[in-house]
């Protein structure tokens, strides 16, 4: 009986530690990507692959590639085609950050659009995007961005006077949490519209 339980368990823990094999497939500009470096990548809510590359935006279905770029002479165009970072919406809008700014995707439309703000207007790098249900979160050299679709509103938190973002995270919970380049974490306070330091 004992030799039985004992040849149970190991044959159990063989089953388990078996671990399943992945097959790693790589994708090149000979394949359709439209650059070899890869800067950001997004998986949407339709199943389609977003890849931000050195030259323009790729959408990736599992079998053919399309590539958006920016052209002067199309209207509601990719503006840059830098793409450093991508995020979805709940909308399902994709929000694309370049070194010249930020636009969106409109998949049921098939066309770009861009934030209409004047004071404050994001023209320069964005660094990281995050969407949660009431807002588009950007962050920049400049500052965080927080952008309102609904009543169209940019808000600036400028780094001067706040922090320096590097990255944005969006938790569960729906808080959201920022790295900065002081080596802190900031979360934000809805309630006060601020941002409270976290030294790690």
């Amino acid at each position: 009986m004992r030799f039985l339980l004992i040849s149970f368990i190991i044959s159990l823990l063989s089953v388990l530690t078996n671990g399943r094999s992945y097959y790693f497939r790589h994708y090149r500009t000979d394949n359709g990507l439209s650059n070899n470096t890869a800067m950001s990548c997004i998986q949407d809510r339709r199943g389609f692959i977003w890849i931000g590359t050195k030259e323009g935006l790729t959408r990736f279905d599992g079998f053919q590639f399309k590539i958006f770029l920016h052209n002067p002479s199309v209207p509601n165009c990719l503006i840059n085609n830098f793409v450093t970072s991508l995020c979805e919406d709940g909308d399902g809008w994709i929000w694309i950050g370049t070194p010249e700014g930020i636009c969106y995707y409109l998949p049921d439309n098939d066309c770009f659009g861009t934030i209409k703000s004047e004071n404050p207007k994001i023209g320069e790098l964005v660094i990281d995007i995050e969407a949660d249900d009431n807002y588009i979160w950007i962050a920049t050299d400049s500052g965080v961005y927080k952008y309102d679709k609904k009543s169209q509103k940019l808000s600036l938190y400028p780094s001067d006077k706040y922090f320096k973002p590097r990255s944005i995270d969006l938790t569960n919970a729906g808080d959201i949490w920022l790295s900065a380049a002081d080596g802190k974490i900031y979360k934000y306070d809805a309630r006060n519209d601020n941002f409270v330091s976290y030294q790690i």
